[in-house]
């Protein structure tokens, strides 16, 4: 009697602390304020039931850092007992992604302590902190770095070669100042001692997950050589997809198949990655818990043969009523516009669509939705983001934004990095931007009131809102 008794309450307990776990919000300290990296996460975690809190928008912008005394506030105030906690370092630490790309940027010990001390005050909670080693070129604001893109790039190359060989790093060429070479090569130093720092919290229990991801990188850079001093075998492969996925993790295993329109060419290294297409794609699905099986009736399919609809077409027909979703790789920061007619007509079991700047965080996005379908996920809101992807990827990125951008550089709406000139050229640029956007919104579903916007003075990428149902 007395042990039924104790396995009934032991049992009820487990079952408690799930409820509790379930029940309790996720935090989440984004990598930046983009939408891809804050409302549309949002969105996905409602389409996958859970409570996600995000500071308020607007925390940082091309040129201007992140609050960081404002976010952990925010974050001491908001945690409790036995909730998730999700935490980018760039932006806490830094004040967002662009942020982290300036050395001065890195003050690693009051961060640590800061840091130390939350986590002691938090020891039920699960603590999950990404980091996202800058990438290898350099910021365009740094007025030190930029005039020397090229020959930095170069010779951060030749140091990774060497490194690889376990040779000492090469000297500088004669055109390249060492007080450039060394400020350039110290943000990638104190990025790895902030890696290796959480390691050691890490490896002492003291969080439960640390996650260190690539930005854009190339097969030889010093980003790749922090991954070698460190002991990274499995870095994530992008950046702006990784809270995406988060949102869709779970146990449950999904057999997943997976289809090329062009197979011979997988093994290529796409543009602003270190890795062929083939490798990051699997690593997406393992991450998502997908297990490879080319029989099964649940299918990603990736789009790499450039203008060639017709691949794509008999691809996606050959699935019959089976749900997918397209990752479109075919070219960076935006889908392939050749295929415009068949994604502006996709059936309901095609549950997502991704084109999104580089091809990990495609497929990236592509594979997050169609994880939180398969496990009985919202589909109002699914939708929604399926009409999203459509009207930033393919609709602006691919359609509107080669026209409209040469347009806004003739009459010096835009500088030629994309920048918008003011608060006015803004305006302008928007109302220009929605009044081409409706002649596409009917064919992506978008309701009534939707609209295109820029979240940061730049036109690299737009923001999609739409009016909820109760109020169109």
């Amino acid at each position: 009697m007395f042990k039924h008794s104790l396995c009934l309450c032991l049992l009820l307990s487990f079952l408690l602390t799930a409820c509790t776990w379930q029940s309790a919000p996720t935090l989440l300290i984004p990598l930046d304020s983009r939408p891809c990296n804050a409302e549309e996460v949002a969105l996905l975690a409602r389409a996958a039931d859970q409570d996600l809190r995000i500071p308020d928008l607007g925390l940082d912008d091309l040129t201007t850092p992140a609050d960081t005394d404002y976010l952990w506030q925010w974050l001491e105030e908001q945690a409790g007992d036995r909730q998730n906690i999700i935490i980018y370092t760039n932006m806490l630490l830094n004040g967002g992604l662009m942020a982290s790309r300036d050395p001065d940027s890195y003050a690693l010990a009051p961060f640590l302590d800061r840091l130390d001390r939350f986590i002691a005050d938090h020891e039920t909670a699960k603590i999950t902190l990404v980091t996202v080693i800058p990438r290898s070129l350099p910021a365009r604001q740094d007025e030190v770095l930029a005039p020397y893109s090229k020959a930095l790039l170069s010779w951060g190359a030749n140091c990774d070669r060497a490194d690889q060989r376990g040779e000492p790093a090469p000297d500088p060429p004669a055109t390249l100042p060492r007080h450039v070479a060394s400020r350039y090569e110290g943000l990638f130093n104190q990025t790895e001692r902030l890696i290796e720092a959480l390691q050691d919290r890490q490896a002492a229990g003291q969080i439960d997950r640390y996650l260190v991801a690539l930005d854009d990188n190339t097969p030889y850079c010093l980003p790749r050589r922090v991954l070698r001093h460190t002991h990274l075998d499995s870095p994530i492969n992008g950046a702006d997809e990784i809270a995406a996925m988060l949102m869709a993790e779970g146990q449950e295993q999904i057999p997943l198949a997976i289809h090329y329109t062009d197979p011979a060419i997988s093994h290529r290294v796409p543009q602003y990655e270190g890795q062929s297409l083939d490798k990051t794609v699997r690593e997406k699905a393992a991450f998502l818990n997908f297990t490879l099986d080319p029989k099964a009736d649940c299918h990603l399919v990736i789009h790499n043969a450039p203008q060639n609809p017709t691949a794509l077409k008999k691809l996606v027909e050959r699935l019959g009523d089976d749900p997918y979703v397209i990752a479109d790789v075919a070219k960076a920061n935006g889908g392939d516009p050749s295929i415009w007619p068949l994604v502006s007509d996709l059936p309901e079991n095609a549950i997502n669509y991704s084109g999104w700047n580089t091809s990990a965080n495609a497929i990236g996005t592509a594979l997050a939705a169609l994880r939180i379908e398969e496990t009985g996920g919202a589909q109002a809101d699914l939708a929604s983001y399926r009409r999203l992807r459509l009207s930033v990827d393919q609709v602006y990125l691919a359609q509107l934004a080669p026209g409209l951008k040469k347009s806004w550089r003739t009459r010096g709406l835009i500088n030629a990095y994309d920048e918008i000139a003011d608060d006015g050229a803004k305006q302008a640029c928007e109302e220009e931007l929605n009044q081409a956007f409706a002649n596409y919104a009917e064919a992506v579903g978008a309701p009534a009131g939707s609209r295109l916007y820029f979240p940061w003075n730049r036109v690299f990428e737009v923001g999609y809102r739409e009016e909820a149902p109760d109020k169109q």
